[in-house]
């Protein structure tokens, strides 16, 4: 392959089409890998459904309010949604290749984790949403690495299974008042600003 040929490849696989008031993705090749569509005009009701080789992909800042177009990319290992509508994560359960969650800033209120099937996922940033209550984080994230849940409203972190590999949580700006770390052996940082917080390490606490 010369170089012209492995620089066409490359640009065959990675297109970025952010601030260009798009609402359809239909001039978008198959072929791509990654994706940047950010600050356009994007909805809930656009379709994927022709970019399912799509590993990377970034539709931060657009009309979003719903994910479940989304549901067809089974390669997807990294998605970056911030400052969209979005609501829930239905349409992302099923997508075991993710390992980087992205969705800051926008109106989520509820997330059940017992139904996702996120093997795979090392970063989840749920900060700048509308959480609130008890937030349980199940054994479906046994690969979560770190946690951000900065700015939303949840008083209790309840862990309902092991994660072997949970280092780092940030929930600054919540009313956070207890926590129970025993599940996770390998947690090391919690960042919540001033909250004064009970913090648990024993068992059957």
């Amino acid at each position: 392959m010369t170089s012209a040929e492995a620089i066409s490849t490359a640009a065959d696989r990675l297109a970025n089409r952010s601030h260009n008031q798009l609402s359809s993705l239909s001039g978008i090749p198959e072929s791509v890998r990654m994706l940047a569509v950010a600050h356009n005009l994007l909805t809930g009701v656009t379709s994927f459904s022709h970019l399912q080789n799509i590993e990377r992909l970034d539709i931060g800042h657009n009309d979003i309010d719903s994910l479940i177009q989304l549901q067809c990319l089974w390669n997807l290992r990294e998605l970056r949604a911030d400052g969209n509508r979005i609501t829930g994560i239905d349409g992302l359960q099923n997508l075991e290749a993710l390992s980087k969650l992205n969705l800051h800033g926008n109106q989520i209120q509820q997330v059940d984790f017992s139904n996702v099937r996120w093997p795979r996922l090392e970063m989840l940033n749920l900060s700048g949403n509308r959480l609130t209550g008890t937030l349980n984080l199940a054994s479906s994230l046994p690969g979560l690495v770190g946690l951000n849940i900065d700015n939303n409203q949840v008083d209790r972190l309840e862990p309902t299974g092991l994660m072997p590999l949970l280092r780092i949580i940030r929930a600054s700006g919540n009313p956070i008042q207890y926590l129970s770390t025993v599940p996770w052996p390998n947690f090391r940082t919690l960042y919540v600003g001033t909250t004064r917080l009970i913090l648990s390490q024993k068992q059957n606490d």
